[in-house]
C-alpha cells in the first residue's frame, strides 16, 4: 500500500528510494557502480520501481472494482468496447497525483486482455509477465 500511495508523488520524492534500489540491485548482481540498471533488472528478472507501482495500482483497482466504477465502456466504431475505470472528476493539478486518480489512470493503460481476467491471481501473474516482457523488449531495442 505504501508503494501505491508513494508511487504517484513527484519523481524527485522517489529519487532516494530509486537510488537505494539501484545500489542494492547492483550489489546483489555484482555489477559495477555505472552499470545500466535496465540490464541489471533484466538479468535478475526483476521489475523496477515504476513497474512495481503499476502492479500495485492495477491490483488495487482490480480488487476494488466497485469503488472505481470499472465497467465495460461501449464505443461506436469497429471496437466492441473496453473495460475502464472511471476517473474521479477532479480538476486541480495536485489532485491528479492522489492515489485514487493515479491508480485508475494506471489501470486504464494496461491492455484489454489483462482487464478481462476473472481471477485475481491470474491477473497479477499475467500483469507481471507482461511488464517483464515489455521491459525486456524495450531493452532489446536500445
Amino acid at each position: 500500500m505504501v508503494l501505491l500511495i508513494g508511487g504517484a508523488v513527484a519523481k524527485y520524492h522517489l529519487k532516494p528510494l530509486r537510488v537505494l534500489q539501484n545500489k542494492a540491485l547492483r550489489y546483489i548482481s555484482g555489477a559495477g557502480y555505472d552499470a545500466d540498471m535496465d540490464k541489471v533488472l533484466e538479468n535478475l528478472s526483476l521489475l523496477g520501481l515504476e513497474n512495481l507501482y503499476k502492479i500495485s495500482a492495477s491490483n488495487y483497482v482490480y480488487k476494488n472494482k466497485s469503488r472505481f466504477g470499472v465497467k465495460l465502456k461501449h464505443r461506436l466504431g469497429l471496437r466492441g468496447g473496453d473495460v475502464a475505470a472511471e476517473l474521479p472528476k477532479w480538476t486541480k493539478v495536485h489532485s491528479t497525483m492522489q492515489a485514487r486518480y493515479a491508480a485508475a489512470m494506471q489501470y486504464n493503460k494496461i491492455p484489454e486482455f489483462l482487464k478481462q481476467c476473472t481471477k485475481f491471481k491470474k491477473f497479477n501473474r499475467d500483469l507481471k509477465n507482461f511488464l517483464l516482457r515489455n521491459n525486456m523488449l524495450r531493452i532489446g531495442k536500445s
